[in-house]
């Protein structure tokens, strides 16, 4: 009997005394997961990148929910899979 996988998306937040393990979704199908990785990590770069951009403007009049999501973004790690064998 051949092994038979499912693939578990997940991505990490925070770090040290805050890390923790977001399970987003399995699947049987690998090209799924590695679809929906691409796209999350793509968006989590133009999210990154622009918030990265406001955040060399920050002054007192900034707005308190820009410097939150920034904080938020700037925790969020890349997506990846994790291989699980089904028994």
């Amino acid at each position: 009997m051949s092994k038979q996988y499912c693939y578990l998306v997940k991505y990490t937040w925070g770090s040290h005394g805050d890390y923790s393990e977001i399970e987003l979704f399995v699947t049987n199908d690998y090209d799924v997961a590695q679809n929906y990785i691409y796209k999350f990590n793509a968006m989590l770069d133009k999210w990154s990148q622009y918030y990265d951009k406001l955040s060399d403007k920050f002054s007192d009049k900034t707005s308190q929910h820009i410097i939150d999501r920034w904080n938020q973004i700037y925790e969020i790690n890349k997506a990846y899979i994790n291989k699980v064998e089904l028994r």
